[in-house]
């Protein structure tokens, strides 16, 4: 159901619904609620329009509709990320409808290259659901060759418009390129050294995380495939004690 009011209308010419005032609710059914319980969500703060098919907000995606513009792209994430860190989020009442809808292919809106800190989950903290985001992780969010050759059919193949970078505040792997040492396991050290190639000063830890997050998307810029694909490559850095993305570019 949703509420409206006098200012709200739609038309056979412009069928969306648009807000006009600072908050509206939009109500989602429960599907298996035997008491007809609803979720509300509030999108006021989006002050945007729905779409009169799908009563859904323009910053949130549908999984089976492919996206080309890399702003677009680019909104999906600050949108999901506001909701995130504001409590209000999208009710998770749709899997078996995002699964139905992604079964026979998937068309991500983007590629997000992040930390494998426990504390990080891009479908998460963008408020995403299946088919929404490509996701690769590892410590130190490192483009190494696995992770370029992934973002190669991502971007190449899949066709998505954009590509992140998401460094994040307190990265134990960055704390470790910056101590010097050389003596951790043989694969974690393959990983700090793709940090440390890009850091500068190492005595400010935060800073050097930034440093990194720059490295790695000049890395994978330079990338031919993923250049001739046309994806636009931005960085980010995650808050960890506020849950804010903050993009560099």
């Amino acid at each position: 159901m949703v509420r409206f009011n006098d200012s709200m209308k739609a038309t056979s010419k412009n069928p969306k619904l648009c807000f006009t005032q600072p908050s509206q609710n939009i109500h989602f059914p429960h599907v298996n609620s035997a008491f007809g319980a609803v979720a509300s969500l509030d999108f006021g703060v989006f002050r945007g329009c729905l779409n009169a098919a799908t009563r859904q907000p323009p910053e949130v995606h549908s999984p089976d509709v492919a996206v080309t513009d890399s702003q677009i792209a680019l909104n999906y994430l600050k949108a999901g990320n506001y909701r995130f860190v504001h409590d209000t989020t999208m009710p998770r009442n749709t899997n078996k409808i995002d699964l139905d809808l992604t079964k026979d292919s998937q068309k991500p809106f983007a590629a997000i290259l992040t930390c494998a800190d426990s504390r990080l989950a891009p479908e998460i903290f963008f408020d995403q659901k299946i088919g929404d985001i490509f996701v690769l992780r590892n410590a130190g969010n490192v483009a190494d060759f696995s992770v370029i050759g992934s973002l190669e059919f991502a971007a190449g193949a899949l066709g998505v418009p954009l590509v992140v970078v998401v460094g994040h505040t307190r990265c134990l792997a960055v704390y470790s390129a910056c101590s010097g040492r050389k003596d951790f396991f043989p694969g974690l050290q393959a990983l700090l050294d793709g940090i440390s190639e890009n850091l500068g000063n190492m005595a400010d830890e935060e800073q050097a995380a930034i440093d990194n997050t720059h490295g790695q998307v000049e890395k994978i810029k330079a990338n031919a495939v993923i250049r001739e694909s046309g994806a636009v490559v931005v960085g980010a850095s995650y808050d960890i004690a506020t849950g804010k993305v903050t993009f560099f570019d």
